[in-house]
């Protein structure tokens, strides 16, 4: 799958734009007799202008979709509702975190996409940079999205 112009637009519109919040709406499952499951549904990313750019990886898909806005609560109730609360949506800030204290307060520079075709991103994977700071955000394996250090050489190998 590739990105739409508009997707393309929207990627690109948050670079030199100053990150000032990153949060994970995550989807929890209580219900689950292994344990509790749970995975990224959005990454929302919070701008200094106030303006929003919500990531999300829809159901069986394998792409990451950029989207303006999420209604979460209103989802979070509707969930609730269809699950008898066995599931609900948890949402963290984990904008002072390691992985992201690099990119907060600072304009993003970049949005990195693979180009595999002239013209045509894939939609796996991007990059988020900062100067030297890079956050890599992905399809994780089960569901949902993943975020991760970028550029990381682990020399134990």
């Amino acid at each position: 799958m590739v990105y739409t112009k508009e997707e393309l637009l929207l990627l690109q519109g948050m670079e030199g734009k100053l990150l000032q919040m990153v949060y994970y709406h995550q989807w929890v499952n209580n219900a689950d007799t292994n344990g509790i499951m749970h995975f990224i549904d959005y990454m929302e990313l919070q701008f200094t202008d106030g303006t929003k750019v919500v990531l999300h990886r829809p159901d069986e898909q394998e792409c990451i979709l950029p989207l303006l806005m999420v209604n979460i609560p209103a989802l979070n109730a509707a969930v609730v509702k269809e699950f008898n609360g066995k599931i609900k949506y948890v949402t963290k800030d984990f904008s002072d975190t390691l992985l992201w204290r690099g990119l907060i307060g600072r304009p993003l520079t970049a949005v990195l996409l693979d180009e595999d075709e002239p013209g045509m991103y894939t939609t796996e994977a991007l990059v988020l940079e900062a100067g030297e700071a890079k956050v890599l955000i992905g399809l994780s394996m089960g569901e949902g999205l993943e975020a991760g250090p970028f550029g990381i050489v682990d020399d134990e190998d």
